[in-house]
């Protein structure tokens, strides 16, 4: 898994001046990205599409559920 909220934090312990961006990708956008790469034989399969929708989905909840805890700006 990449790194979520927790490792943010742990960021801004270490480095209280650091600013960290957190960017999300549309998950649409990346489901229909991946889902071309799935026509290309041997390059992407199904099984790895649905692990990185997964992995997207961890991710940006460990965010939304850590929101309090981190400093935040914009949307």
């Amino acid at each position: 898994m990449r790194y979520g909220a927790q490792m943010a934090q742990f960021l801004q312990e270490c480095y209280p001046q650091a600013r960290i961006i957190h960017l999300t990708r549309n998950p649409v956008a990346c489901f229909l990205s991946m889902k071309r790469l799935e026509e290309i034989p041997d390059e992407w399969n199904r099984e790895w599409t649905k692990t990185a929708i997964h992995n997207w989905a961890e991710i940006n909840e460990t965010f939304l559920n850590q929101r309090d805890g981190l400093i935040i700006c914009g949307k």
